[in-house]
């Protein structure tokens, strides 16, 4: 209930939290979110989501991690723009960065983070660029803590994963399941 209302009263704020996120990457994307509202959407979703997650509601991250990233990266590429207007780079570009670093610095999987986020653009210059941070941003998350969210939740549940996978399956066996 707490995690409910949480997430009702930022929603009420900024709508674009309310769901999974998809509507709201849509915006950012197409850039029609007002600039000044790029930073409040970006907290505002991570509360709600740690909020409804955090309370034991039902719900994923991936979609969240796309929308939490695209606002992340608007706001980064706005900076970039206004900093240093010489660079000539279209601010969807760090939205598509950021929501690639998003995806592959939490769930691991850098190869699903750079495709998905390459089928929303449809852009093959875009590539390049999304393969730099997608590397990085699993390079460095993966330096910061051992699992991803998903695994982690799994290594919480007594799941080793330093273990081989055939020792894991060995060592769930026991023989009267023989």
């Amino acid at each position: 209930a707490i995690g409910g209302l949480v997430v009702g009263i930022l929603a009420w704020w900024i709508p674009e939290v309310w769901g999974n996120g998809y509507d709201g990457v849509r915006e950012v994307l197409a850039a029609t979110v007002v600039p000044a509202v790029l930073l409040p959407l970006l907290i505002a979703k991570i509360v709600a989501t740690s909020a409804s997650l955090g309370s034991g509601g039902s719900g994923g991250v991936l979609t969240p991690a796309l929308l939490i990233g695209a606002a992340a990266g608007a706001v980064f590429g706005l900076g970039a723009e206004t900093v240093l207007p010489a660079l000539h780079v279209a601010p969807v570009f760090f939205v598509l960065a950021g929501m690639t670093a998003a995806i592959a610095s939490t769930t691991f999987a850098p190869i699903t983070a750079m495709i998905m986020v390459f089928e929303m653009c449809q852009n093959y210059g875009a590539v390049m660029p999304l393969a730099v941070v997608t590397v990085t941003a699993t390079w460095v998350a993966r330096s910061l803590r051992r699992d991803s969210i998903y695994t982690e939740s799994l290594r919480r549940r007594g799941v080793d994963f330093d273990v081989a996978f055939e020792q894991m399956a060995l060592a769930s066996l026991r023989a009267e399941d023989l």
